[in-house]
């Protein structure tokens, strides 16, 4: 039986054996192996006892018919003259982790995604430079604002007045959205969407007469003098300036203002003469009836999308540019065409859609 030193030899020479073959380059001659069944193929085979000769396990040493030697049927020159040497100068040998190599040896960016469009308000479209300038629509703001603050004084004032101040509030509310549009300024434009909010909010606040009427809607007065103090509002939520008409503006009280301006018109313009008298107040007047005329045509309200809603907004205003023009080269005759055109262009409206 061999000795343990010699089964222990023998066992490091074999993993010596194993480790070689796994490198590259340590499997000899690349000339195939030969055929033990081939006829061509002949061996000499010779009997060691071991890689010392003292003892161990007889191992088969073959030549083939073209000298090549193996043991065992290893292949001869794979072994070192001394394994267990090789084995202890070079230790364990650690496999190299082979790199991942990406297909496209360049990295691949993200491209940046292209930024979103900027939203324009619904109204962007209109020139409302043409329908209204800018002087007018501040001025307009003006006078509501000039009539609430004695109005919101006290409780008595209030029950009084409280049934102008949707009408008021929602007038407000739609200039302002028209502003964001007009490329007029005024000192309180960049703050535009917050006074829409606020006066939308104050033109339902007085729902009825008494204390508490009152307290709401003075509330949200005095966060429209926030705005024209040029300070902060305070606001429950941040306006969104990308909205249509019908979501800040009710159309019942703007159709008020305009009767208001339409029954003013009609009233002090009687003849030539009173007409040249109040020529401005009718052009401010005329102005605001056309402006609010558009606004109560945008198809973010009822019916207004049907071809003869906007059938009878587009009448009424030509009509109003034909009083503009009156009032600008002082021709009663022309302007009170425009005023019974409107007169009949309402009455047709409401038969077909007031109710």
């Amino acid at each position: 039986m061999p000795s343990r030193h010699h089964q222990t030899l023998r066992y490091l020479a074999v993993f010596s054996l194993a480790v070689l073959l796994a490198l590259p380059g340590c499997n000899g001659s690349s000339d195939p192996e030969p055929d033990p069944s081939s006829d061509n193929t002949s061996s000499n085979t010779e009997t060691t006892s071991g890689d010392n000769g003292a003892g161990g396990t007889p191992s088969q040493v073959s030549t083939d018919s073209q000298g090549r030697k193996s043991i065992d049927g290893i292949p001869y020159d794979v072994f070192f003259d001394d394994p267990l040497a090789v084995v202890a100068q070079q230790g364990t040998i650690t496999p190299m982790e082979t790199p991942t190599v990406a297909a496209n040896d360049t990295p691949t960016e993200t491209p940046e995604p292209e930024p979103m469009p900027k939203e324009e308000p619904k109204t962007a479209s209109i020139k409302w430079e043409q329908i209204i300038p800018m002087e007018y629509l501040d001025n307009e703001i003006k006078s509501i604002r000039n009539f609430l603050t004695p109005t919101l004084q006290s409780v008595g004032a209030y029950n009084r007045e409280y049934k102008q101040i949707p009408k008021c509030g929602n007038t407000i509310s739609a200039l302002a959205q028209i502003a964001l549009s007009h490329p007029g300024d005024a000192l309180w434009k960049d703050q535009a969407p917050a006074l829409r909010d606020i006066s939308y909010n104050l033109g339902g606040s007085a729902e009825a007469p008494g204390r508490a009427g009152w307290e709401a809607s003075s509330l949200q007065f005095e966060n429209l003098l926030q705005i024209f103090n040029g300070s902060e509002p305070t606001l429950e939520e941040t306006p969104d300036p990308n909205l249509a008409f019908g979501d800040k503006a009710d159309r019942g009280p703007l159709m008020r203002r305009m009767e208001d301006a339409f029954n003013w018109l009609s009233s002090n313009t009687p003849t030539p003469a009173a007409f040249v008298d109040v020529k401005d107040k009718a052009m401010h007047e005329t102005i605001i009836l056309g402006a609010l005329t558009q606004v109560t045509g945008d198809e973010s309200y009822l019916f207004a999308d049907e071809p003869d809603y906007q059938g009878h907004v587009k009448e009424m205003m030509a009509a109003v540019e034909q009083m503009r023009k009156g009032i600008d080269d002082e021709n009663h005759e022309l302007f009170r065409e425009g005023v019974s055109t409107i007169t009949k262009k309402c009455a047709e409206c409401h038969t077909d859609y007031r109710e």
